[in-house]
């Protein structure tokens, strides 16, 4: 039996308050003791983390282009079976490494620790629950997700995606942009659904008022818990 393990890449850039410190802290409250490969779009300066790799771009990619360029990254660098992609305001359940290490077995192709909104909705009305009971499910959303906060994928799919032809063509044809959207339906165009873990390990707390997701409070309280258990 092949042991799972993880690896984990954070995109970081330019915002109003910088939050990328602060995930990383949170990362490490979590219990994860990894290393972790930082693709950054401009340098963030001295960060108090001696397990962090930093790789500044020579140009800026913008949004998706970085996104994919961190996964490529982790492809490249790992031979870990799993791997993570976060983004800097990503903010950690407390002692989820713990539970999470415990149960890699579950791990689908394709899945996220951040329950976001739509899709925690989504799937309530799926599974006809008026409020969603902890466990994993699958999301087809596609086009229509949300929650790039943390997205994962086993090895063999993160391959796959990147050679997949459909996002080949949002890179060449669409805006720069919709990671949330973009990843989801390209994964689902391979016959791969969203794996949703509920409750969540990962909130979007500290990109609240502070990023392009709107309203201005943490929007994610209803499917994620402070202190994993």
């Amino acid at each position: 039996m092949v042991t799972r393990q993880l690896a984990f890449a954070i995109t970081t850039a330019p915002r109003p308050v910088p939050t990328l410190a602060r995930s990383l802290a949170s990362f490490r409250a979590a219990g994860w003791t990894h290393r972790v490969e930082v693709s950054a779009e401009s340098d963030p300066g001295p960060l108090e983390d001696a397990a962090v790799r930093v790789s500044v771009n020579p140009t800026p990619l913008g949004v998706l282009r970085h996104w994919v360029h961190a996964l490529r990254l982790l492809v490249e660098r790992s031979e870990a079976s799993h791997l993570v992609v976060l983004q800097d305001d990503a903010k950690w359940a407390e002692g989820a490494a713990c539970i999470i290490q415990r149960r890699l077995e579950a791990l689908g192709p394709f899945w996220t620790w951040y329950v976001d909104p739509r899709v925690g909705r989504q799937l309530e009305r799926q599974y006809r629950q008026a409020r969603l009971r902890p466990g994993v499910y699958d999301s087809r959303l596609g086009y229509q997700s949300n929650g790039a906060v943390c997205y994962g994928f086993a090895r063999a799919l993160a391959d796959r995606l990147l050679q997949s032809s459909q996002l080949a063509d949002y890179l060449a044809t669409h805006r720069n942009a919709n990671i949330d959207r973009v990843i989801p339906a390209c994964a689902l165009a391979l016959g791969v659904p969203l794996q949703v873990w509920v409750p969540g390990y990962v909130s979007h707390a500290f990109g609240a008022g502070n990023s392009s997701i709107k309203p201005k409070r943490p929007r994610d309280t209803r499917y994620w818990q402070a202190v994993a258990s």
